[in-house]
């Protein structure tokens, strides 16, 4: 009897990091742009950490201009709120977001960067990534 409830046991706790990697990456596939070169950005908000409520438009500003956008091959820009009430609040939960505004970068197979700072996005696709990498272990080493 011990053998079996061990044997159940051990097929629960197999299986459960199987499906949870699974639903992780139908998520990541959900949020990814859908063409080979193009990207999009997610931009997860909590309001309730901030001074007004809604999300100030400085933090879109840039993605309001087509041009902008279209340089940078930006398909689609998403907000997330990250608070329980938004229907997308499983990817907050998911990134496990600590601080906001967070951007999300994804190109059609995966996410490429998480950052707080706008400017990391287009500094990233213009290939910039190598600096952008050296200046956050830079940073980091500070703390």
């Amino acid at each position: 009897m011990k053998r079996w409830v061990l044997l159940l046991l051990l097929i629960i706790f197999v299986c459960i990091p199987i499906v949870y990697e699974q639903d992780h990456a139908d998520f990541i596939q959900e949020m990814a742009a859908d063409e080979l070169g193009y990207y999009n950005v997610y931009v997860f908000w909590n309001k309730e950490n901030a001074e007004g409520s809604l999300l100030p438009a400085s933090l879109l500003r840039p993605f309001e201009s087509d041009a902008f956008r279209q340089s940078l091959h930006i398909a689609r820009v998403q907000v997330v709120q990250v608070n329980t009430n938004d229907p997308n609040y499983r990817l907050a939960k998911m990134f496990e977001i600590k601080h906001t505004p967070t951007y999300v970068l994804l190109d059609h197979q995966k996410v490429l960067l998480e950052t707080t700072e706008f400017g990391d996005i287009s500094r990233y696709i213009q290939g910039d990534a190598v600096s952008l990498s050296v200046r956050r272990e830079a940073r980091g080493s500070h703390n």
